[in-house]
């Protein structure tokens, strides 16, 4: 009882994830929180965007691949339940950025080019719909481009870019209007057709293509709304990971200064060990030997 007791205190209400969020981010600070019924809200630090994705319960989709590949995003099953998360995470940003774009990725349900009768891999289907706003417009343009300039293996996309108001599942409930809104859904063309399997390569290559292209429309969003202007599309992506990459290769490059690996591995013997393998007729292997090691080998392997 007691234990229960304890965990029940520990479990956060909505309204402690909020100022969690919103303390981190005011710092300056990355933001990686649990949310919800298995959800989870991640952004590597201030940024004018968020990716959002609902959870599916038969497993990960490249849908939910492509959301989380990014420096920005929120996955939960159902969206609506963390508006007011949204709403707060987005008016911290619009303080800091003077703009905030919501970007819906999913999936339809079927590959609805592909049939039977189709005598050749068709074109699959990706939909694009966003706000009126001229900095949504120019995201959208720039994402259509990306996506059709690159060729998914067996597969070429066909870009549809909607006027209409957005279709059944691609809203979020309570979402402030204020925030620029833009989703994507795109066909499942990495599926089996018996629903039994995936194709791997084709799933990788689709998300890769999907998440670079999203990149360059939130370069072109940012360009408008928020007069940003970054060297490439790639800086809004991931940083925590490439800075503990630069530090484990630091780290790396540490441990390998305290030994002479060239050094190391080089025969003091070398002629004497030549002229023996000679006199035997070159038959049997000739025996090197070498330096004695200055490095304690298990603490460099555990370093």
């Amino acid at each position: 009882m007691i234990r229960a007791a304890n965990e029940k205190k520990c479990q956060e209400t909505p309204e402690n994830s909020h100022d969690r969020v919103l303390s981190s981010l005011e710092a300056g600070k990355s933001v990686r929180i649990k949310i919800g019924s298995g959800g989870r809200i991640h952004m590597d630090r201030p940024l004018p965007f968020i990716f959002v994705s609902e959870l599916s319960s038969g497993g990960t989709s490249a849908a939910y691949d492509v959301t989380t590949s990014n420096a920005s995003y929120l996955i939960e099953p159902d969206l609506g339940a963390q508006a007011g998360l949204l709403n707060a995470v987005g008016q911290e940003m619009y303080k800091q950025f003077g703009a905030f774009l919501v970007i819906q990725v999913s999936e339809f349900e079927q590959d609805r080019l592909l049939t039977d009768d189709s005598p050749y891999l068709p074109e699959f289907e990706v939909d694009l719909h966003g706000d009126e706003s001229p900095a949504t417009h120019a995201a959208i343009h720039a994402t259509a481009q990306a996506i059709e300039s690159v060729k998914v293996k067996y597969r070429s996309p066909v870009v549809n870019k909607l006027d209409s108001p957005p279709y059944d599942g691609m809203t979020i409930e309570g979402l402030d209007p204020s925030f620029a809104f833009l989703s994507i859904r795109f066909a499942p063309i990495h599926q089996q057709p018996d629903g039994e399997g995936i194709y791997p390569d084709l799933r990788e290559r689709l998300v890769a293509n999907i998440f670079d292209a999203l990149l360059q429309g939130i370069d072109a969003y940012a360009r408008v709304a928020c007069a940003l202007d970054l060297p490439t599309h790639r800086a809004f992506g991931r940083r925590v990971f490439v800075e503990t990459v630069k530090k484990l290769d630091t780290q790396l490059d540490e441990i390998c200064g305290t030994f002479d690996f060239l050094m190391a591995v080089t025969p003091i013997n070398s002629d004497a060990a030549w002229a023996e393998f000679e006199s035997c007729g070159q038959q049997s292997a000739p025996e090197f030997l070498y330096r004695p090691l200055t490095l304690e080998i298990d603490a460099q392997k555990r370093a």
